[in-house]
C-alpha cells in the first residue's frame, strides 16, 4: 500500500504541479515519490512504535497522524522526510513544502508564491491520492472537497476531473 500510494501520489503531483506551474513534471514525479518517505523511515526505524501509532491512528485526519506521532516518537513523517530530501540536495523550497503540506500551513508564506503553489499542489496530490485509496463508498464525499482544492490552484472544474482520470488510468497501468 505505501509504494502504491507513492506511485499514485507522484503520478497526481505530476500533474497538478504542471496546472498549477510550480515545478517540472518529472521533478514534480519524484517530489510526489518521496514525500512520504518519512512514514516508510519510521516504520523501518521504529517498527513496534510506529505499528502502534498506526493502529491508533486507523486512517483518520492527516492531522491526527502527525500528533500521533510526534507524541509517540517525538517527529513526525513530514519534518523526517524534510531532513531526509535536505540530506539527499534536495533544495530547501522542496523540503519545506514536503514538510508543511500535511499541516495545511500555508499562512507563512507569500499568496501566489511558488512556496504557496508547491505546497497546495502537494496538498492537492495528497487529496487526489487519499480519494483513490478510500474505500469506494468514501469517495462520493471526497468531491466537492477536491474540486474547491483545486479551484485554489486555479484549476478549472472540467481540467481536473480530466486530471483526476488521467492519473487513475496511469496508476492502474503503473
Amino acid at each position: 500500500r505505501f509504494w502504491s500510494g507513492s506511485v499514485l501520489m507522484a503520478l497526481a503531483m505530476s500533474m497538478v504541479s504542471q496546472r498549477a506551474r510550480a515545478m517540472a513534471a518529472d521533478e514534480a514525479f519524484s517530489l510526489g515519490l518521496l514525500a512520504g518517505i518519512g512514514k516508510l523511515a519510521l516504520a523501518t526505524l521504529y517498527p513496534l512504535e510506529y505499528a502502534g501509532v498506526l493502529e491508533e491512528w486507523q486512517q483518520g485526519s492527516d492531522a491526527r497522524l502527525l500528533e500521533l506521532e510526534r507524541k509517540s516518537l517525538a517527529i513526525d513523517h513530514c519534518d523526517l522526510a524534510a531532513a531526509m530530501l535536505l540530506d539527499w540536495g534536495f533544495p530547501q523550497v522542496l523540503a519545506n513544502a514536503v514538510q508543511h503540506y500535511h499541516k495545511r500551513n500555508f499562512g507563512g508564506v507569500a499568496a501566489n508564491s511558488r512556496d504557496e503553489r508547491l505546497m497546495r499542489s502537494l496538498a492537492l496530490a495528497q487529496a487526489v491520492t487519499d480519494f483513490y485509496l478510500a474505500p469506494t463508498g468514501d469517495q462520493a464525499e471526497r468531491i466537492a472537497a477536491l474540486q474547491r482544492q483545486a479551484g485554489q490552484l486555479g484549476v478549472e472544474q472540467a481540467d481536473f476531473i480530466s486530471l483526476c482520470e488521467r492519473v487513475g488510468g496511469e496508476w492502474v497501468e503503473w
